[in-house]
């Protein structure tokens, strides 16, 4: 089954961030180089340090080639169309 999402990455805790907790999750507040007022969910690193979770700006897209492997491709989408799009090409690619 091929699928499209947008992966999930760490980074660290921004300067001046304020950490609070919504519905036993924490979260981290702060306000970007623009000036806008961002939100993400914290985690904890390897090295026990606090982490935000962010998601990625484009899609991956997910699915089984001709060998049976199961591969990740970026595909430089940022819309999930164009990115389902470009899934059903590899697809078809794979089954020819």
């Amino acid at each position: 089954m091929a699928s499209v999402f947008r992966k999930t990455y760490t980074k660290p805790l921004p300067d001046l961030a304020e950490i609070f907790t919504r519905n036993g999750e924490q979260f981290a507040r702060w306000k970007d180089s623009k000036s806008k007022a961002r939100t993400a969910p914290l985690t904890t690193g390897r090295d026990g340090s606090d982490r935000i979770v962010v998601k990625a700006g484009t899609y991956t897209a997910k699915y089984r080639d001709g060998s049976g492997i199961v591969r990740e491709v970026a595909t430089g989408c940022r819309d999930e169309m164009a990115a389902r799009s470009i899934l059903s090409d590899l697809q078809r690619r794979t089954e020819l």
